[in-house]
């Protein structure tokens, strides 16, 4: 853990969620962008755009809201958060099981794919407890 860092689950989860809320949403602009708009293939553009803002951008201003509700006490943002990295968990699964289901298989997107299960999972996990020790506190 770095210096100064504090082992109150409450801070652990509003500064997980504003991480991952920060690189939710500028991978959702950046896909969104090159593969949606600036996309060649008109017949495609739509599908990742909407894509894009959905599955990336969507949840990173949720989880920004959510550890905004939450550094202001309110127990509404871990259970946004949990339902943002649910959602986003079932996503990251998808691209993982979609992998190997379709053809050609390739190391790159299942890598990604595994690194963002498994940030959502402890993200999940980080909320849990920031759960527990708010029901602990009031």
């Amino acid at each position: 853990m770095f210096r100064g860092g504090s082992n109150d689950p409450v801070q652990k989860a509003i500064r997980s969620m504003q991480l991952i809320g920060f690189l939710s949403g500028a991978v959702g602009v950046l896909v969104a962008y090159v593969l949606g708009i600036a996309n060649p293939y008109q017949l495609y553009r739509k599908y990742f755009f909407l894509g894009g803002v959905a599955v990336w951008m969507a949840p990173g201003i949720v989880y920004l809201v959510a550890s905004s509700l939450l550094r202001k006490g309110n127990s509404a943002g871990v259970i946004i958060g949990l339902v943002a990295a649910g959602f986003q968990g079932i996503c990251a699964l998808a691209v993982v099981i979609g992998q190997f289901v379709l053809r050609p298989i390739s190391a790159v997107p299942v890598f990604l794919g595994v690194i963002w299960l498994a940030a959502m999972i402890e993200l999940l996990l980080e909320l849990r407890r920031a759960f527990i020790e708010m029901r602990l506190r009031s």
